[in-house]
């Protein structure tokens, strides 16, 4: 077993370790209260590699209907959001958005199962990649930041602690999973997860994306 503190500096950073452990033997398995396109679209070939990636949202990202792109900013300024966070700016600005847009929509539909957790429940961020091909690419982050570009450790974020990453240890693992597939498999505590993807106050890619149930 391997105890690695992860500080997001430099090569020590959450998507570093994911890329180097995740294979075509790896289930992946992600709680998280905010993530971003951007965070898909670094993590893209990890996840095609991957058996699946399961996601539960441990809040609802699609409360506000806002048409208006100022509100929009303004919310994407305070609140963690689909579309970006205040550190995920700048590559919204750099980046072709509607081409990230639509490949994180078509990477999801193929590959990613997405849940949303029920109402009065609450759950930790965590990160769980299971390998049962190599017990050294077992993964355990209790305590991750968020699925997005900063929590990944591709952009500066406000985030001043470090995450623990628990490598090799199948027994911490085996019991954070089953509390994951109990959440998951239970429809009282998550649900499958189905809306439109709004960027920026307009219907980005025009369709709906239906996240595959298990």
């Amino acid at each position: 077993m391997e105890l690695k503190l992860i500080d997001n500096k430099g090569d020590n950073t959450l998507e570093n370790l994911i890329s180097e452990k995740v294979t075509k033997h790896s289930k992946i398995s992600i709680q998280t209260a905010a993530f971003s396109i951007f965070a898909f679209h670094a993590l893209q070939k990890e996840i095609k590699r991957s058996k699946e990636l399961r996601l539960v949202l441990t809040k609802s990202f699609f409360e506000k209907e806002e048409t208006s792109f100022l509100k929009r900013y303004e919310i994407a300024q305070s609140e963690e959001d689909i579309s970006g966070n205040k550190y995920e700016i700048k590559l919204r600005n750099k980046m072709n958005t509607a081409f990230i847009a639509r490949e994180t929509a078509r990477l999801i539909e193929e590959k990613v199962k997405v849940h949303q957790l029920g109402p009065n429940q609450s759950a930790l961020d965590e990160l769980l990649i299971e390998n049962d091909a190599d017990i050294d690419g077992n993964v355990v982050v209790p305590s991750m930041f968020k699925f997005t570009s900063d929590g990944l450790g591709l952009t500066e974020s406000n985030n001043v602690s470090s995450m623990t990453g628990i490598i090799g240890e199948p027994n911490h693992l085996a019991g954070l999973k089953a509390d994951f597939d109990a959440v998951w498999n239970d429809p009282k505590k998550s649900e499958p997860f189905i809306k439109k993807i709004h960027l920026n106050g307009f219907i980005l890619y025009r369709f709906t994306i239906f996240f595959m149930t298990s």
